[in-house]
């Protein structure tokens, strides 16, 4: 005899209050949720000086953000301006430590990660922009003697005029180069970047506020063949030396690099893939290293 909808309905009741009379006696705790809330804490402004807080709450106000937001990409674009200029000295000792950081800041698309951006390397733009007009005969001025020695000195290796080759080879290596300021890059890659950094006097920034070079980190241009020493190393100023195609690179004046900041504004969609890539590339690092080793 088929069941009414009345009698299903004090089945399950009665089943329901049969659930619950076991759970309270056997005092069965409720299943805790995965996901927990965490308690959000502002960034301490008042904790900066009152130049650097006040321009903080500027930047809030304009983008109108959070002052999290803010403060991350702030600090780092202050270490940007310090690099290669002081160190951390632990007073006990000689020990140092450099004043790179690498941050990362998360947010969902729309929330201004942007124009936060826009609105923090404004002043390095416009000084580098500034520097490289002042210093633009000198620059070109430098290419040129260069280019003009290089050939000079070709010329005199096919006339086999080996004294004149000497001759030529000491006013190159006298030669004080003079390159265009850059202070920040984004998308490069780990052997574009030692080249520019040894330009730069061994001090660069990487920011971007799309992470693209966490797509850079995990192979885009080497066929999924990452390489992040130089990232690893230049966080506290390790020695570096990349060598591509029997061409000898180093990272820095004496192999020292000074300083690398990282500054990445990413979107909460996308980190996920971004993940899952870095995960892809570890694993191979792993399998290689135990091919390598005969595991």
């Amino acid at each position: 005899m088929p069941m009414n909808t009345e009698n299903i309905s004090e089945i399950e009741k009665e089943l329901s209050e049969e659930i619950t009379a076991v759970i309270i006696k056997n005092e069965w705790e409720q299943p805790e949720p995965f996901e927990k809330e965490v308690q959000y804490q502002a960034f301490p402004v008042n904790s900066l000086p009152k130049t650097l807080s006040d321009y903080l709450k500027a930047v809030c106000d304009f983008v109108q953000v959070d002052s999290s937001m803010v403060a991350l990409p702030m600090l780092s674009v202050l270490s940007l301006c310090l690099q290669g200029k002081a160190v951390v000295s632990y007073p006990a000792n000689a020990h140092t430590e450099s004043i790179n950081i690498y941050t990362l800041t998360i947010a969902q698309p729309g929330e201004r990660k942007s124009g936060v951006y826009k609105a923090l390397i404004k002043p390095v733009t416009e000084y580098q922009q500034q520097y490289n007009i002042l210093h633009q005969k000198e620059i070109e001025r430098y290419k040129s003697k260069r280019k003009f020695l290089e050939h000079q000195k070709q010329a005199a290796m096919n006339k086999t005029s080996f004294e004149r080759v000497e001759q030529l080879t000491d006013e190159l290596c006298e030669l004080k180069p003079v390159h265009e300021m850059r202070l920040i890059c984004s998308d490069t890659t780990p052997e574009a970047l030692a080249a520019e950094m040894d330009k730069q006097n061994g001090c660069m920034a990487v920011m971007d506020d799309e992470g693209s070079v966490f797509d850079v980190i995990s192979g885009l241009y080497t066929n999924g063949q990452g390489n992040i020493n130089l990232f690893l190393k230049a966080y506290d100023g390790s020695s570096h030396t990349m060598e591509i195609i029997n061409n000898l690179f180093e990272a820095a004046k004496n192999g020292d690099i000074k300083a690398l900041q990282i500054i990445i504004e990413l979107n909460g969609e996308s980190i996920k893939d971004k993940e899952i890539a870095l995960h892809k590339q570890e694993i191979k690092v792993k399998e290689k290293h135990y091919e390598n080793n005969d595991y």
